[in-house]
C-alpha cells in the first residue's frame, strides 16, 4: 500500500492537521509522532521497513510539516498538542492504538499514554521522560556545565520576535545545523533534509515552531506535577546514545517511571529514526510482537 496524505480539520480544536496514512493488515494501528524541526515525513522510511500487518497514521504536529500554522502559546503546550492528536484519532474513528514518538512527538506520546485509554503501548525515541523529574534535573545540570551548552537554540526561540525576524531566508542553514549531529558512520538522508527545509520555508513556520519552546514554562510545571506517576502501558525506550541534546543523564532512574519498560541503546544521534531507520523499524516490530503476544 502507498502512503496518502490529507488535511483533517478538527473543529473543536480549531486546527487543520496534515495526516499521512498507510492502510495495512488487521493488527492494532500504530500512530507515529514526529518532533521539531522535522515533519511526519521522518516516518516514511520506518513504515517502509515495518511489516504491513497494521495501519500506520502519522500526522504533522500543529505548526510544522504541512499542518496549519495557528494557535497561541498555550496551544503548543505538549498536553494541548496531545489533545490535538486525541481529537484527530477520534475524527478518524480509531479505536485501540500503539503510539511511537520522537523528540516533542515523544512527549506528546507520553501524554497520550497517560490520558487516553485507547493507548496499548508506548515507544519513546530520544526525549526526556515527563514523569522523571530527578532525571530531567540531572540532564539539565549536565547541559549547563557544557561550555557549548546545546540549549542555546531554546533560549533563542523563547525570545519574542527573534525566530520570525532572523530565520526566514536562512531555513536551509538552520535545518542542516541540527541534522549535522549524527553518530560516527551514520548519515542523514538528503531527501529528508530537503523535505524538512521545504516545510520550514512555509510562511510563518519560524514564528509557530518557536511556540514549542515558548510553551516550556507551562510544560515544566506540568511535568513536575507528574513526578512519581507511572506509565501503566507496556513501554519501550529506544535511545540514540550519541545524542548531544538528550544525554544519558536524562534517563537516570527511568525504571521507576513505568510499570513495564525496556530500554535499548543504539549507535545514533538525536534523530535516531532518520539515521538508522531499518534498526528502529526492526525493534519496534519486535516490541509490538511482544506486546500483542501477551
Amino acid at each position: 500500500m502507498e502512503t496518502t496524505q490529507k488535511p483533517v480539520t478538527l473543529e473543536d480544536r480549531e486546527i487543520t492537521l496534515n495526516v499521512r496514512h498507510r492502510p495495512g493488515g488487521d493488527k492494532t494501528p500504530l500512530v507515529l509522532l514526529h518532533g521539531w524541526p522535522a515533519s511526519s515525513a521522518c516516518w516514511e522510511p520506518i513504515v517502509d521497513a515495518m511489516r504491513a500487518d497494521r495501519t500506520f497514521i502519522f500526522p504533522d504536529l500543529r505548526g510544522l510539516g504541512d499542518s496549519q500554522r495557528k494557535g497561541d502559546v498555550k496551544s503548543f503546550e505538549k498536553y494541548e498538542l496531545a489533545l490535538d492528536i486525541k481529537a484527530l484519532l477520534s475524527e478518524l474513528e480509531i479505536g485501540p492504538y500503539h503510539v511511537v514518538g520522537q523528540d516533542w512527538g515523544g512527549v506528546v506520546a507520553q501524554e497520550l499514554a497517560l490520558g487516553d485509554p485507547r493507548v496499548q503501548s508506548l515507544t519513546i525515541l530520544n526525549i526526556n521522560l515527563i514523569n522523571n523529574l530527578q532525571g530531567s534535573l540531572r540532564g539539565y545540570e549536565a547541559q549547563m556545565k557544557n561550555p557549548m551548552n546545546p540549549r542555546w537554540y531554546m533560549a533563542f526561540q523563547q525570545t519574542p520576535g527573534f525566530a520570525e525576524a532572523m530565520l526566514p531566508g536562512n531555513e536551509a542553514l538552520w535545518i542542516r545545523y541540527f541534522f549535522s549531529f549524527t553518530a560516527e558512520g551514520n548519515a542523514m538522508p538528503e531527501p529528508l533534509i530537503e523535505e524538512y527545509i521545504r516545510a520550514y520555508t512555509i510562511e510563518n513556520t519560524a514564528e509557530y515552531a518557536a511556540k514549542f519552546y515558548q510553551a516550556l514554562p507551562a510544560d515544566y510545571g506540568r511535568w513536575a506535577s507528574l513526578a512519581g506517576e507511572k506509565q501503566t502501558v507496556p513501554s519501550f525506550i529506544l535511545y540514540g546514545d550519541k545524542d548531544p541534546f538528550l544525554t544519558a543523564e536524562f534517563y537516570e532512574g527511568y525504571e521507576d517511571c513505568f510499570e513495564d519498560v525496556r530500554k535499548q541503546d543504539l549507535h545514533a544521534g538525536h534523530f535516531i529514526q532518520d539515521e538508522i531507520p531499518l534498526d528502529v523499524a526492526e525493534r519496534i516490530d519486535h516490541f509490538l510482537d511482544q506486546v500483542e503476544a501477551c
